[in-house]
């Protein structure tokens, strides 16, 4: 179950974004168990107990500010997914000190609502990537990998060479094919007969050269038959990640 928490120091407001939140989060079958906070403060009491998963913070509030409060998550070196609401633009330049993982503005309604869509929909994709994989190794052992943390995979006959994020490659049994299946509602995507990747770990596709250059600069061929369709999923990919 996923731990969100909603803090701003305007009661109706509070309530009002919360059902906004629980909405789009039931549109996309994520179970969640929610908290309001009308004071930073608390918030953060509660997160020192057990941290959340996700925070929307307003920025500006008496006493203890939504910075503040980030930077309390920050120290406690929490991994939640920060969400900063404010009515000030301005603030956006401030935010990124805290590493936000988005930023809403309080415009009018439909405005703030679309956002609020925008930014859940992005944030159940990166959930989704937290899910772990079980890799058999030989004698009986096995690796679990975060499938966020799967830069790339190529098949090598009956094997699979699993790129991973900390720099190693995992050797395991497996087809392409079947890792393709379960990987595909995951942003991964096949460039190549042997190659499925990540495109959470795209750093740049080059396409006149016809590959995909990842993070640690692993050169992964891209075969003529997917170009348009990484063109396409990609530029999908990015539209909703920003």
């Amino acid at each position: 179950m996923v731990r969100v928490a909603i803090v701003d120091d305007e009661i109706t407001i509070l309530k009002k974004i919360q059902a906004m939140i629980m909405q789009e989060f039931d549109v996309h079958r994520i179970d969640c168990r929610y908290f309001s906070y009308t004071s930073a403060k608390d918030f953060i009491d509660a997160q020192k107990k057990q941290p959340f998963d996700i925070a929307f913070l307003d920025i500006i509030m008496p006493e203890y500010t939504g910075f503040q409060a980030a930077a309390e998550i920050r120290n406690l070196q929490n991994q939640t997914y920060i969400i900063f609401i404010t009515s000030n633009d301005e603030s956006v330049y401030d935010s990124f000190d805290f590493q936000p993982f988005q930023f809403i503005c309080k415009d009018c309604d439909d405005i703030f609502q679309n956002r609020i869509k925008h930014v859940i929909a992005s944030l159940v994709r990166h959930l989704k990537q937290n899910r772990t994989l079980i890799f058999q190794l030989p004698f009986s052992e096995e690796k679990k990998v975060k499938i966020s943390d799967i830069i790339a995979l190529k098949s090598d006959r009956n094997y699979l060479e699993v790129n991973c994020c900390d720099g190693s490659t995992l050797r395991v049994r497996g087809k392409l094919s079947e890792m393709e299946t379960e990987l595909l509602s995951y942003d991964f995507i096949r460039v190549h007969n042997r190659w499925l990747i990540n495109m959470r770990h795209i750093r740049l596709p080059d396409y006149p050269n016809e590959e995909v250059i990842m993070i640690h600069d692993l050169a992964v061929p891209l075969s003529r038959s997917h170009k348009n369709e990484l063109k396409k999923k990609y530029a999908e990919y990015l539209r909703s990640s920003t």
